[in-house]
């Protein structure tokens, strides 16, 4: 998993920003302080994980939620949760924009 791998060279995540009551992502970033990539979590009674690095995170603000700077990340992503309600529209979205991802479920 990416994020195994950043944990063991050292990189760090931010704190979980809450999008909704079950989905946070964070941000993960090296140890010069770049950003390499991120995680995003819907934690419901089966949670759901996805990692990816920085370059699909990047295509997702761009193509899926139409944004481009962080700071506008957070709202844009709330307004696509209410337009796509189902468990798995996130992951037909990454599919869809051939955005590269790992997953994990518990």
């Amino acid at each position: 998993m990416y994020s195994d791998e950043w944990i063991e060279l050292g990189y760090t995540s931010s704190e979980q920003i809450e999008v909704s009551d079950i989905v946070f992502y964070r941000i993960w970033t090296d140890n010069a302080g770049a950003e390499i990539g991120a995680s995003v979590d819907f934690e419901i009674d089966n949670d759901f994980h996805y990692v990816m690095p920085i370059s699909g995170w990047q295509r997702f603000k761009e193509y899926v939620l139409g944004v481009s700077r962080s700071e506008e990340v957070t709202d844009a992503f709330r307004a696509y949760l209410l337009r796509n309600r189902g468990l798995f529209d996130f992951e037909r979205d990454l599919r869809i924009y051939g955005i590269g991802y790992q997953k994990i479920f518990f």
